[in-house]
């Protein structure tokens, strides 16, 4: 849609080289397997798509090409003009006093300072016009900056940082037909964020989880599931909607139960997924089994058939030749010649009776 405006998209050095160190601090963690380094989404989203260390680091690599790909130009090197340059120390000191905490602004000084200079001094009144803003997911760094230059900067002017909502609410007005729910949307968008909290209640439920560990309360094992389960931050935020930063014990209890009767409910479900694997393997064995032996079970009566052919032919050739001597000679006539037909009839007949035994 920006590119249909004909909006030109830039990323800064500085910004880049901020997303390859968020990037590369996300390698060294799952290289290293300090999970705990990772935003707790982070890791669920790396979780659930299998994500390696060496995913990333081609994604480092194809990063630029990347927002090439996109009509995202890099700016690299930018270039002062020291004409309509403003007090980045004051401004930093500025960003710095009011956000608080160890985070550096400089990354943010830098980038609403170069925006400041590209405007040159001059005044945004339009949309028509052309101009250069910053779009920051952090709505109050717009406020913050806009404060900051109150006196450079005509209140009803087009302000040098502006939100993603304010992007939003830009392409509505040229383009509505293409954002017919967009009201709707932006309401829900603010009640979503009014029951997402900052990570400052994921920090304190994590504190409480590790003191009721170390006070015995709850076991290591309690520990690691509850910590490590994808369904824990989704808790924790419910009870910190409810109780605050500060969540009470029993809604800890209450969430470590929660979380081990699904793990529970997850194991019964594997286990029961696996019998019903085995019982069908089974059911196909003994079916191979049944499909064997009745393929078996004329071929067996046809081999008792020639076994038994077999055996009367050569019985009755046996008879024919050497019969009439058994009847006949005398004592000492009955030569080897007759113990060997006795002993060939005998093998005939264990054989057969052999085959009839185990093939029919």
């Amino acid at each position: 849609m920006l590119i249909d405006l004909k909006v030109n998209i830039y990323v800064f050095d500085i910004t880049l080289q901020e997303i390859k160190a968020v990037l590369n601090n996300w390698v060294r963690s799952l290289e290293l397997k300090k999970y705990e380094n990772l935003h707790e989404k982070t890791r669920q989203l790396f979780e659930s798509r299998g994500t390696r260390s060496e995913h990333i680091e081609t994604e480092i690599a194809l990063l630029e090409n990347n927002l090439n790909n996109l009509g995202i130009s890099l700016v690299d090197n930018y270039n002062l003009n020291p004409k309509f340059c403003c007090d980045e120390a004051e401004l930093e000191k500025f960003l710095t006093k009011v956000f608080k905490g160890n985070k550096s602004r400089a990354h943010d000084t830098q980038c609403v300072a170069r925006v400041y200079n590209s405007r040159e001094g001059g005044t945004v009144s339009s949309l028509n016009n052309t101009f250069s803003v910053f779009i920051s997911s952090n709505k109050y760094l717009a406020e913050v900056t806009t404060r900051f230059f109150k006196n450079d900067i005509e209140p009803n002017s087009i302000q040098l940082v502006v939100s993603e909502k304010w992007l939003a609410t830009f392409l509505w007005l040229k383009h509505p037909e293409n954002f017919k729910n967009l009201p709707f949307d932006l309401l829900l968008t603010e009640a979503y964020s009014a029951l997402n909290t900052d990570d400052r209640f994921w920090n304190a439920f994590l504190r409480r989880l590790k003191d009721l560990k170390a006070k015995g309360e709850i076991t290591e094992q309690d520990f690691n599931s509850v910590r490590w389960n994808s369904s824990t931050f989704s808790m924790a935020q419910k009870a910190s909607v409810l109780d605050g930063d500060e969540i009470p014990d029993e809604d800890i209890y209450e969430i470590v139960a929660n979380v081990k009767a699904k793990e529970h409910k997850k194991i019964n479900a594997t286990v029961k997924l696996q019998e019903n694997q085995i019982e069908t393997l089974s059911g196909s064995i003994d079916n191979i089994n049944t499909n064997i032996k009745n393929f078996f079970k004329p071929v067996s009566h046809v081999l008792a058939l020639i076994v038994t052919l077999a055996y009367s032919i050569l019985w009755v050739i046996g008879t024919y030749h050497y019969g009439p001597q058994l009847f006949t000679s005398s004592i000492s006539m009955f030569d080897s010649s007759n113990y060997k037909y006795f002993i060939y009839l005998f093998i005939i007949f264990y054989v057969n009776s052999y085959c009839r035994y185990f093939c029919v």
